[in-house]
């Protein structure tokens, strides 16, 4: 949010604590991402380095549907999307934004906030008392493993049905992040662990200590554009990230924002 409304004729103020690290997982992209950063910053393969990014040419399914055919989802060539390190993308558009905004490293609530228009990108709710829940997505929890390689082995994201779930694969110039999606209602993190260990073989990846877990809810605001207040990122929304598809919700709602505050349309359109 901060790249989309810098590039406009608005002085922009971006909080941010940098106590909070961002986690080293849905780091998959589709196409919006890198058309931003190229309009931005004329971001390009010259920048992969400073984000670990390598190219995403789509994404390969293995093992879904009856026949169990694989499959490449693929982007429309000449396009592709980007595979990065989160930590790293955030430096990055720090870095290049600093000068531009006002960068000011201190936890506030947005409420507390002196301006005229907030985008509250704050991360996953302390409470989800505004939020609603999505039914009918079946996982809720996450076992990430770091596989340190020295290039990428393949250019797509990995989207692999397994018996307890299902496991993402992102290649980055580094790594190979390997995470394992399940139900901790209805499966043990002991069994996800056995069974990743699958994964690891047929890809010929060796896994490293740095591993993290956590549990996630599947959600959305319920009054996304509140008076002078818009919420995005996971203050907003967060559903299970198969298809990499939030930052196209992102851009979405800063586009929504723009035009709610410019009076270009109403909420009850």
């Amino acid at each position: 949010s901060a790249t989309r409304f810098a590039q406009k004729d608005v002085e922009v103020e971006w909080y941010f604590d940098p106590e909070i690290k961002p986690q080293s997982v849905g780091e998959g992209s589709n196409l919006v991402l890198p058309n931003r950063l190229n309009e931005a910053f004329a971001f390009g393969p010259k920048d992969f380095p400073e984000i670990d990014a390598t190219i995403k040419v789509g994404i390969y399914k293995t093992n879904w549907g009856k026949s169990n055919t694989p499959y490449l989802h693929d982007f429309p060539s000449p396009h592709c999307g980007l595979h990065f390190s989160a930590p790293k993308l955030q430096e990055y558009v720090e870095k290049k934004l600093s000068g531009h905004v006002n960068i000011k490293s201190e936890n506030v609530l947005a409420e507390n906030i002196d301006a005229d228009f907030i985008v509250d990108c704050s991360g996953k709710p302390k409470s989800y008392e505004n939020h609603s829940f999505s039914e009918y997505i079946p996982v809720n929890s996450v076992y990430v493993t770091q596989c340190y390689w020295d290039y990428p082995a393949f250019n797509y994201t990995l989207t692999i049905a397994r018996p307890y779930g299902w496991v993402f694969g992102i290649p980055l110039g580094n790594r190979c992040s390997i995470g394992y999606l399940y139900n901790e209602d209805i499966n043990t993190l002991e069994e996800v662990q056995l069974d990743v260990q699958n994964v690891f073989d047929e890809y010929n990846l060796k896994p490293s200590a740095a591993t993290n877990s956590f549990s996630f809810k599947n959600y959305k605001h319920r009054d996304n554009f509140k008076d002078n207040i818009s919420y995005n990122g996971n203050s907003s929304f967060f559903l299970e990230p198969m298809e990499a598809t939030s930052f196209s919700t992102v851009d979405v709602v800063n586009t929504i924002s723009e035009r709610l505050w410019t009076n270009q349309v109403n909420k009850d359109q």
